[in-house]
């Protein structure tokens, strides 16, 4: 028989709530256990200790032995989401042996509709209204959420958060069908690179600049936007704008690591 091990949760954070118009609530935990197993794998049950409706849409978990001194290191695949606790299998892999320590697993969980990819989690805090908003406006509209505006760091993450935008901002086509998301990375038009908020490289277009007029030139438009069309994807693409310009049918797409420790 399979054992069932439950965790008791030591830590729980609540990042954020939904409500009327914000439609993401976010949760974040750690437990510990004296943990017994003569074989490199087991199975847990992992408790939130969280009073929640329905199971979470997303779980994000990894395991790690408290005592960061010991040599013992492990994965962890997540099994079963349920509402009040989610099952994974864990996995001993710097050796094909047992342990006989404390494991902290560390978790994340969300409720709502939002976009995962490369260990962080990307999503519009306001699915239908649009506002007029500069670049540092919408990036301390996240900044009051616990989160960042987002970065995008290569083509697969620009298309992942543009078709993210398309599905699922409510446009109001009688007013107009198109919405604009100011992103955090830098623009030099002199050399046409763009650099992410944390110093590292971006998306520099490879051809989903919005045409005919960008990228511009002009020695000040050095942040970056994406502009996301109703009806028309050659409409849209990438923009690159002064800093306080303010753009017209924003949208905002935040951004935070499923883990800080990520």
């Amino acid at each position: 028989m399979r054992q069932v091990v439950s965790l008791l949760l030591v830590l729980g954070q609540v990042l954020f709530v939904a409500s009327s118009t914000d439609q993401l609530m976010t949760n974040r935990g750690s437990s510990k256990q004296p943990l017994f197993s003569q074989k490199s794998k087991t199975k847990l049950q992992i408790l939130y200790r969280l009073c929640l409706s329905k199971a979470p849409d997303f779980v994000y978990a990894t395991a790690r032995p408290s005592n960061q001194s010991m040599p013992h290191k492990f994965s962890l695949v997540i099994l079963e989401i349920n509402s009040g606790s989610f099952f994974v299998e864990l996995e001993r892999v710097d050796q094909a042996s047992g342990w006989d320590t404390m494991i902290t697993v560390d978790w994340f969980l969300y409720t709502g509709i939002a976009l995962v990819h490369g260990k962080r989690m990307f999503w519009l805090p306001d699915l239908s209204g649009t506002k007029t908003m500069n670049q540092e406006q919408s990036a301390m509209y996240c900044t009051n959420r616990g989160a960042e505006l987002a970065d995008i760091a290569d083509k697969e993450t620009y298309k992942l958060i543009y078709n993210h935008i398309a599905e699922y901002h409510m446009y109001n086509t009688k007013i107009r069908s198109y919405v604009h998301a100011w992103l955090a990375s830098k623009y030099n038009p002199q050399t046409r690179n763009v650099t992410q908020s944390n110093g590292e490289p971006g998306f520099n277009g490879d051809g989903k600049w919005r045409q005919p007029s960008y990228p511009s030139s002009s020695i000040d438009n050095t942040v970056l936007a994406v502009r996301v069309r109703y009806y028309d994807s050659q409409d849209g693409g990438l923009l690159n704008f002064p800093p306080r310009q303010a753009l017209r049918a924003c949208t905002v797409v935040c951004s935070m690591k499923l883990l800080p420790n990520l």
